[in-house]
C-alpha cells in the first residue's frame, strides 16, 4: 500500500509505502530502511505520520546499533544540519484523514533512488499498450531522420527503446547537438541517446497526460546515490517493491 500524504509544489507525490511478501507479512518500507540504517528520519515531517512511533523506534534502534549510515554520522552532525535548514516543527501539527479517498492500484515503473520512484496506475496499463501500438504505426512509418526536426530541451518527442525497438514518449532534458538526455515520461527512466533515435511526435500523442507519477517517501531521508549506503538503499528499496501491485491512497491534510 502506498499512502500519499501530500504533494510537493513540483508535482512530486509524498507518502508512505506498505509492502508485503505475502498477505500476512506486511511492512512499512520507510521503517524497514530506517531499521537497516539505510535512511534517516525527518523529525519535523514524521510528526505528521500515523506511523510516527514505528519510524522513531526503527531510527533509534539503527542509531544505537551503529548500522549503515550511523557508522559515519553522529547525532550532533545531524542536528547541525537540521538547524542550518532553519526547520521549525511547531507549525507542522496538521492531522489527515486516511479515509479521504479510495485506494488506487499502482505498480512501480522506475526506482530513481532509495527515496524517489515512479508508479503507473494499473488501470492505465492497457491504455499505455494501446498508445505504444498506435505510436508504432504512426512514428514507425518514419524510417529516416527528419532533417527539419530540431530536438530542443523541454520538447516531447518519440524515442526508440529496447530490442526489438518500440517507440515511447520522451521529454528532452538536455542536448548537445549529437545526443540528448531524455526521460521516458510514461515510465520515469532516463537515458542518453543519439539524435538518430528520436522522431517528432504529433500533438495528439504529445499532449496526453503522463502515465508515470513521480513519488517520494515521506518522513525519511535516504542518502543520495553518491553518498555512503546510497546505492545499497536504492537496491534494497527496489527489491522490496519491484513487480508488486501496490495500493496508493491520496490523503489530504485538514
Amino acid at each position: 500500500y502506498s499512502f500519499l500524504h501530500s504533494t510537493h509544489f513540483t508535482g512530486t507525490m509524498l507518502g508512505s509505502m506498505m509492502s508485503s511478501t505475502n498477505q500476512d507479512n506486511k511492512y512499512n518500507v520507510g521503517v524497514r530502511l530506517l531499521e537497516l540504517g539505510l535512511a534517516r528520519l525527518v523529525p519535523y515531517s514524521a510528526e505528521r505520520s500515523p506511523y510516527r512511533k514505528e519510524l522513531e523506534r526503527a531510527s533509534e534502534a539503527a542509531r544505537e546499533s551503529k548500522l549503515g549510515i550511523w557508522k559515519f554520522q553522529t547525532e550532533e552532525i545531524l542536528m547541525k544540519g537540521v538547524r542550518r535548514g532553519g526547520l521549525d516543527t511547531s507549525e507542522n501539527e496538521d492531522e489527515f484523514d486516511m479515509e479521504s479517498s479510495k485506494p488506487i492500484k499502482v505498480k512501480i515503473s522506475e526506482v530513481v533512488n532509495g527515496n524517489t520512484f515512479y508508479v503507473q496506475r494499473v488501470s492505465d496499463l492497457n491504455t499505455l499498450e494501446l498508445l505504444k501500438d498506435r505510436m508504432m504505426k504512426d512514428v514507425g512509418l518514419v524510417r529516416e531522420v527528419d532533417t527539419d526536426f530540431k530536438p530542443q530541451k523541454g520538447m516531447v518527442c518519440a524515442a526508440s527503446y529496447g530490442s526489438p525497438s518500440a517507440w515511447y514518449r520522451a521529454e528532452i532534458t538536455s542536448t548537445d547537438g549529437k545526443k540528448a538526455n531524455i526521460t521516458y515520461i510514461d515510465f520515469g527512466n532516463v537515458e542518453d541517446v543519439p539524435l538518430s533515435r528520436l522522431r517528432p511526435l504529433s500533438e495528439e500523442f504529445a499532449s496526453l497526460d503522463r502515465f508515470a507519477l513521480r513519488c517520494e517517501l515521506s518522513f525519511v531521508r535516504v542518502p543520495s546515490l553518491d553518498k555512503n549506503y546510497g546505492q545499497d538503499s536504492a537496491m534494497y528499496f527496489g527489491r522490496l517493491v519491484w513487480d508488486q501491485t501496490l495500493m496508493m491512497h491520496e490523503l489530504r491534510f485538514d
